[in-house]
């Protein structure tokens, strides 16, 4: 994960049990080795890695991208195709960064973070693993390749994930050398992430409330369509819908006042700047001034730079 230093501390301890954590990069990657009756498997647990950490380590080596920091971390690695007793190795990456393949970017919740593909890795660097399993993108899906896969989250954070289907990914390594194949196994959670819209009594009468597919202890957001706001409206959710996360309506009021449904999320093409801005104006409902974007143009530049 992004957070080496919280989510290892306890790698000692839990390596021991058979659960092995990334521990804070240092400049080298050690795999943990396992094997089944093909031969060995060598898994890199490759953690979150940041320009700035790689040059520290590989200081003669030319790494102006993130693709270049992966690319060196990863020549340092002791990837071998074959073990001391001549038998074939295979070679497993997990990882944690924002991958992209010919730079077509993975589809993305509205939760998730990128500094306009300034952190993005191609995926080519991983070209020498039978399999790599990437995290930090929450939709299942494949990156360029078959066997280069975001696994997703395990349950729906974020509401623009609503509409999806949470999965994970069953991987079967073949001989080395051999594409693995890979199955989608569905994963139902005990309670499901819905939006709901219409009118206040609608939403709440028997009829829709009551329908056999729908279950009133799913996590709900709810737009309603009235109006006029409704007297305790979120009470009377509740009352019907135990886990309603949040409340927001959608009318002729709420279009005049330019709050619109569904908001299209930032394009990928809009740069730094760009999604600094417009995220400065949301939160403060006036744009920078001219020493403020001044600034805020310096620091992107020198942490670009770095």
């Amino acid at each position: 994960h992004d957070s080496a230093e919280r989510v290892a501390y306890a790698s000692g301890l839990l390596g021991r049990q058979g659960i092995h954590v990334a521990p804070v990069y240092d400049g080298h990657i050690e795999p943990v080795r396992l094997a089944d009756e093909r031969g060995a498997v060598d898994v890199w647990p490759i953690p979150y890695l940041h320009i700035s950490t790689v040059r520290h380590y590989f200081p003669d080596e030319q790494i102006s991208n993130y693709t270049d920091a992966l690319r060196v971390a990863i020549d340092a690695c002791d990837l071998r195709c074959i073990d001391d007793e001549g038998r074939p190795v295979r070679n497993v990456a997990v990882a944690h960064q924002f991958v992209t393949a010919g730079g077509v970017s993975p589809e993305r919740c509205d939760s998730e973070l990128s500094l306009g593909g300034m952190d993005n890795v191609d995926a080519s660097v991983f070209d020498a693993f039978d399999y790599v399993a990437l995290g930090h993108v929450h939709g299942p899906q494949r990156v360029g390749r078959d066997a280069v896969r975001y696994a997703g989250s395990t349950l729906k954070y974020s509401l623009s994930e609503w509409r999806g289907q949470k999965s994970a990914v069953l991987v079967e390594l073949g001989e080395a050398g051999v594409e693995p194949s890979t199955e989608l196994v569905p994963l139902v959670p005990l309670h499901d992430l819905r939006r709901v819209r219409g009118p206040l009594e609608r939403l709440i009468s028997p009829e829709v409330a009551g329908a056999s597919d729908v279950s009133r202890e799913d996590y709900l957001y709810a737009v309603l369509t009235d109006e006029n706001p409704e007297v305790d409206a979120m009470a009377r959710l509740r009352n019907v819908y135990p886990n309603v996360m949040s409340l927001e309506y959608d009318n002729a009021r709420t279009r005049a006042a330019g709050i619109a449904d569904d908001a299209a999320p930032a394009a990928d093409s809009a740069s730094p700047l760009e999604l600094f801005c417009d995220f400065y104006e949301q939160q403060n409902g006036s744009g920078l001034t001219e020493g403020q974007l001044a600034a805020v143009t310096e620091e992107l530049e020198r942490i670009e730079a770095l």
